[in-house]
């Protein structure tokens, strides 16, 4: 959290030395340099992405609002699996955070296919996939939680997401 970042002053490691090499001093990860772009921040970085991306599918608002909120989401849990991992915050707020994010979010994913109806995934399952599959900072503050037991539809969309071709073929 910024207060985390306040309390702890300034800090050296690499991240902050190679962002300052980049001219981004003072800027937290992650950092997406393409071309003569440097930015920081999850939600700039994602939209720069869908942006820029020729197969993304044409949301409409309504569905950009979906996204929107999954990635919100995801921001609020990576701040607390941050929290836990760099700041010593009970590593048991992150189950409760997660089944509370999951209880809200498996409203809105479908049986089959993908959350906005496309046929391929947009940036609200890309969200359930890192959700329920990313190593850092779920997979190391969840100790090994089953999502097949309690959101098995969340688990099924992050399995469908991360064997969706193009979402593969980054993984692999």
């Amino acid at each position: 959290s910024a207060a985390d970042k306040l309390k702890a002053g300034v800090m050296e490691t690499a991240h902050t030395k190679a962002a300052t090499e980049m001219g981004m001093e003072g800027c937290g990860l992650p950092i997406l340099q393409h071309g003569s772009l440097k930015i920081c921040q999850s939600a700039a970085i994602q939209d720069y992405f869908v942006a820029i991306s020729p197969n993304y599918p044409p949301v409409s608002p309504s569905q950009k609002a979906t996204d929107d909120m999954f990635e919100g989401y995801l921001e609020d849990c990576m701040g607390v699996g941050a929290g836990i991992l760099l700041s010593g915050v009970d590593g048991s707020m992150m189950v409760k955070v997660m089944e509370k994010t999951m209880t809200h979010l498996t409203k809105y994913i479908p049986n089959g296919g993908f959350v906005n109806g496309f046929n391929a995934p947009t940036k609200a399952d890309l969200v359930v996939l890192i959700l329920t599959q990313a190593l850092i900072p779920f997979g190391a503050t969840l100790d090994g939680y089953d999502f097949g037991e309690k959101f098995p539809a969340a688990k099924a969309l992050g399995e469908r997401t991360a064997a969706f071709p193009a979402v593969a073929s980054w993984l692999t």
